[in-house]
C-alpha cells in the first residue's frame, strides 16, 4: 500500500508541474481525484509494475490526457503501445 501512495504522490507532484498556477489548483485536484476513483486501488497498484524508465512514458501519457481534461483508463495508459 505504501508504494501505491508514493507513486500517486509523485503523480500529484507531476500534475502540479503541468499546471502550476494556483488558480488552477481545483482543476488539478479534481482530475487526480477522478483518476483515483476511475482506477481504484487495483489500477493504482498497477503503477508499481512500471519501472522508472516506463514511469516517464506513463506520466507523459497522463499529461496528454490532463491537458485535454480527460481521465484515461488504466489499461489505456499501461498498454504496451503507450509504454
Amino acid at each position: 500500500m505504501g508504494c501505491v501512495i508514493e507513486r500517486m504522490s509523485r503523480l500529484r507532484a507531476k500534475v502540479k508541474e503541468w499546471e502550476p498556477s494556483m488558480k488552477n489548483s481545483g482543476k488539478r485536484m479534481t482530475w487526480v481525484t477522478l483518476l483515483c476513483e476511475k482506477w481504484e486501488l487495483d489500477g493504482m497498484a498497477k503503477l508499481n509494475e512500471v519501472d522508472e524508465e516506463q514511469e516517464a512514458a506513463v506520466f507523459e501519457g497522463l499529461r496528454k490526457h490532463f491537458l485535454i481534461d480527460n481521465v484515461p483508463s488504466v489499461e489505456n495508459i499501461l498498454s504496451r503501445k503507450a509504454l
